[in-house]
């Protein structure tokens, strides 16, 4: 994780099974957010805004991420 990072995420992927179609919902993505940063994640409904910071907690199922690190307060 870089220096001060207060959230970095790397290689994040998530897919979701809806019958027989699956929805990737996040695709090999990078975060690194510096900490006491101001950061806005934007896009369209369903464009994967809170699968992405989900993502981030450990209890999410099914997601795969080479590193995934948070800063401790």
């Amino acid at each position: 994780m870089p220096t001060g990072a207060a959230l970095a995420i790397s290689g994040l992927t998530k897919r979701f099974q809806t019958g027989d179609q699956e929805i990737v919902a996040a695709d090999d993505c990078i975060v690194d957010i510096a900490g006491g940063s101001c950061t806005a994640i934007t896009g369209p409904s369903g464009s994967g805004k809170s699968t992405l910071l989900n993502s981030s907690a450990p209890s999410m199922h099914r997601t795969t991420a080479r590193s995934c690190s948070t800063e401790s307060r």
